[in-house]
């Protein structure tokens, strides 16, 4: 009602100063801003409608590769906090400037930020439109950083039936393509992620469906595909 969009008004601005925070040289000032995005959210939702969050990620994402630990921690925990919030505004283009980063963090060393990360993304699985999510996801098992694709495999591996149920062009389009082109990585982790997505695949569409999309497979490809189905 008018009340929220009031509220938005006044939340959206003192923006610039939240901003400003964030992108701070001083981690004190940054933890600032992180705190400041988050009560702003709280009293005003609204504030992320009509194509605000995207900017708005623009300057929070950098946190979430932030170079002092404890800043990035307490990112990853806000927008996990933040999710079910800004989740219904969340595209493609909003979950791609933030599923990449905390991709990353799952290949962290140190336990609570891979842990807060693996949060976040249960946090996205429960609240984000999964269709959109999968699509994120598979770019990322793609083309991210080798030391998180076996994680980041198994998650989509765990959320292919729903989409395929609903959305099945996501998953023949973007899920196969990528699963397809992964059974090539010779790295044990994500051999045995890529077997457990191909496996989630299988069942999902069967398999005469499964070839029909994979298109002209090498002979190669096509033996390695058939023992990972029949494993």
């Amino acid at each position: 009602g008018g009340g929220s969009a009031r509220a938005a008004a006044v939340a959206q601005d003192g923006l610039a100063e939240v901003y400003e925070r964030l992108a701070s040289s001083d981690w004190r000032a940054r933890s600032e801003g992180i705190d400041q995005l988050q009560a702003r959210l709280e009293e005003a939702p609204g504030l992320v409608a009509h194509g605000n969050l995207l900017p708005m990620l623009d300057h929070f994402a950098p946190r979430l590769a932030d170079g002092n630990s404890k800043v990035n921690l307490q990112a990853l925990q806000a927008l996990e906090d933040m999710v079910p919030a800004i989740s219904k505004h969340m595209e493609l283009n909003e979950l791609m400037k933030i599923v990449p980063t905390v991709a990353q963090c799952l290949a962290s060393n140190t336990v609570p930020i891979r842990d807060a990360a693996g949060g976040v993304l249960d946090a996205l699985v429960a609240s984000v439109d999964n269709a959109v999510l999968a699509q994120s996801l598979a770019n990322v098992a793609q083309f991210g950083n080798a030391r998180n694709k076996g994680v980041v495999i198994s998650r989509l591996a765990a959320i292919v039936e729903r989409v395929y149920s609903k959305r099945p062009r996501v998953v023949t389009r973007y899920v196969l393509p990528a699963a397809l082109k992964l059974m090539n990585n010779p790295k044990v982790d994500i051999k045995e992620s890529v077997a457990e997505l191909i496996r989630s695949l299988h069942y999902a569409m069967g398999e005469e469906a499964m070839y029909e999309h994979a298109g002209q497979l090498s002979p190669q490809q096509a033996k390695n595909l058939q023992a990972l189905i029949s494993s």
